[in-house]
């Protein structure tokens, strides 16, 4: 956790202010008298506005409107753009005063506005490129790359690039992986045949190998310790923040049949130039206004009651609905609809970046994978914000999938434990003074793709809990917790009402 958050605990340990010492008795008594009523909410919010927000949860005489999406992340928005825009009277409901979810950037004194974490996706992720083309997203705000180009850099300071050449599919990455100098000729082959296996599968038989561990089959195509190390855990491990013993085979080899084996462009790396909180927040409010989407942030739903209508409890006021999407995680979903008998939570992973500034710039690359060391990824966040500092100092971030370990350190002695291997890898480390350091650790960043644990995803619909579609990266989308598969959940759940639905654009024209 980072230190922002843990002087805001700090400040909440210490109690609260005098004057609001003073006005929680009059609180309790006005909740006394208002838990006496049976409210319902009427929804006459202003989208964006979060002191209207408030107001229009609280308070009202009745409600009635189509759509309920529970719950403001990435699946969230997917779910609520796609029906608005296809005539539906939506209304999104998020506990948090920001829209995102798990996808967001806070304020810092010595870093700015920094992301929770830094965010990758490949251009294989489609459904999530299709949100960020709806939510009108600025085309300079993200990096894109053509093919695959992945930069290596050893622990003794050596530098490789392994880019893709201009032949088609899982050949484009050929000449590049002969001409690495640091495998052997063995090496490569035993990775190109494991490359070959897993193209030649048919779909049923990577469904079939739910049940190992990725790491399991890659001891059984012999893969060795230096293969495994470039290219198997920067993918993989990167993309399900898992351990290769922790990831099932058939979540492994998906992820690898989508990208690397199906194209140099599939494979192809994205991500952010501007804050989480700009696209997913600050823009996704214009947009979702722009649709129609009436939205409330601080908005906590406390229970589900299916039926026709469906009723949600939001902070302690009722309101009905045709029909309400969960896009919330799955815990919460169980404490909305603690009678119904949905799957336990699955284990979560922890993503921990260390973010360092040094007094001159100490890297070149936009971000480059560390090889024989526990550095993992480095990303240049200076270049990639394109915010030069007066002062000429530079700010990288060392990314750590699967950390848990890592997350419990804390920023001091994780910096003590990394920084000798990254002046292996960067050598200017050694020579420049070190400004300042923060720790940000996601600790719920994603649920585990276990083996086995494909059939314990949860479906779109449950039995019993009518007019109730689910959302959220845990549902069976096939794909591991990431973007893409929260994009696709909220794509699908939206699918489902529009499916289920087809005359309330008529009764909304009669109305």
């Amino acid at each position: 956790m980072s230190a922002g958050f843990h002087g805001y605990s700090r400040q909440m340990v210490a109690g609260p202010p005098r004057r609001l010492r003073n006005f929680l008795p009059r609180l309790r008594r006005r909740r006394r008298s208002f838990s006496r009523r049976k409210p319902v909410v009427t929804l006459t919010s202003v989208p964006g506005d979060e002191q209207q927000d408030r107001r229009g949860v609280a308070h009202g005489e009745s409600a009635a409107t189509e759509i309920a999406v529970v719950g403001g992340g990435i699946s969230g928005l997917r779910a609520a753009l796609t029906l608005a825009r296809a005539g539906r009277r939506v209304t999104l409901f998020e506990k948090n005063r920001h829209l995102g979810g798990r996808a967001f950037s806070f304020h810092t004194s010595d870093f700015g506005e920094v992301d929770i974490g830094q965010h990758v996706w490949l251009r294989a992720c489609v459904h999530l490129e299709e949100l960020l083309q709806d939510l009108g997203v600025p085309g300079d705000w993200v990096y894109r790359q053509d093919r695959l180009s992945m930069t290596y850099r050893t622990v003794r300071g050596r530098v490789r690039t392994l880019a893709a050449g201009p032949w088609p599919g899982s050949f484009g990455f050929l000449g590049g992986l002969l001409r690495l100098p640091d495998l052997s000729l063995g090496a490569k082959l035993q990775y190109l045949y494991a490359n070959l296996r897993a193209k030649l599968y048919s779909q049923q038989q990577v469904e079939e190998l739910d049940r190992m561990s990725m790491a399991q089959w890659l001891r059984r195509q012999r893969q060795g310790r230096d293969v495994i190390a470039w290219f198997w855990e920067p993918l993989i491990v990167g993309v399900c923040n898992a351990r290769l013993d922790e990831v099932s085979a058939r979540h492994g080899l998906h992820l690898l049949r989508l990208t690397v084996l199906h194209s140099p462009q599939a494979a192809g790396i994205c991500l952010l130039r501007t804050p989480l909180s700009a696209v997913f927040d600050r823009w996704a409010r214009r947009a979702l206004s722009g649709a129609g989407v009436v939205v409330h942030t601080g908005a906590w739903v406390e229970a589900v009651f299916p039926g026709a209508p469906v009723r949600l409890r939001v902070n302690r006021s009722v309101v009905a609905f045709d029909r309400v999407i969960l896009a919330a995680p799955l815990g919460r979903m169980r404490a909305m609809l603690p009678d119904v008998a949905l799957p336990p939570p699955p284990a979560e992973g922890a993503i921990a970046g260390l973010l360092l500034r040094f007094a001159r710039p100490v890297m070149d690359e936009l971000f480059f994978t560390a090889v024989g060391s526990g550095v993992q990824h480095v990303f240049n966040k200076t270049a990639i914000w394109r915010d030069l500092p007066a002062d000429g100092s530079q700010i990288i971030e060392l990314v750590l999938s699967a950390a848990e370990r890592e997350a419990r350190l804390g920023a001091d002695r994780l910096a003590a434990e990394l920084l000798p291997p990254l002046a292996g890898h960067l050598p200017r480390v050694r020579t420049t003074r070190l400004l300042a350091k923060r720790l940000l650790v996601h600790g719920r960043a994603t649920f585990q793709v276990p083996p086995g644990g494909e059939v314990r995803r949860l479906p779109l619909t449950w039995p019993g809990v009518d007019h109730v579609i689910f959302a959220g990266d845990f549902v069976a989308t096939g794909l591991p917790s990431t973007m893409e598969s929260a994009a696709l959940a909220g794509q699908l759940a939206a699918r489902q009402i529009l499916a289920e639905t087809p005359n309330l654009v008529e009764k909304q024209r009669r109305d």
